[in-house]
């Protein structure tokens, strides 16, 4: 294999291994990112199974809690079997007047 040299001047040169240097400052900041990224990624997956963990305790403690409850009964509430006397109180007003009736036959 042959080589072949070509001639840079000094300024191209340099501005060449700027340009190189540049580039693998770039590609290590990249790499840091990508690092951190997956670093957090983790962390991320950790606090998510933990939480995860802690919803399905809370959820069970609540199935127990409620089952350990007493049943509501329903019950039905029919109009028709309560009796809405509305001629009641006039009965009660009959009632009381007799009454005072007698007292006074009594005291009489």
């Amino acid at each position: 294999m042959e080589y072949r040299h070509v001639k840079i001047d000094y300024v191209d040169a340099l501005d060449t291994k700027k340009t190189i240097l540049n580039c693998e400052i770039g590609i290590l900041n990249s790499l840091r990112r990508l690092k951190n990224y997956k670093n957090l990624r983790k962390r991320e997956l950790a606090l998510k199974k933990e939480l995860k963990e802690d919803i399905d305790f809370v959820y069970n403690k609540i199935k127990i809690t409620l089952g350990n409850l007493p049943q509501q009964q329903n019950y039905k509430n029919n109009k028709d079997e309560i009796n809405w006397d509305i001629n009641e109180p006039r009965e009660i007003i009959k009632e009381l007047e007799d009454i005072k009736r007698k007292l006074e036959r009594l005291q009489n």
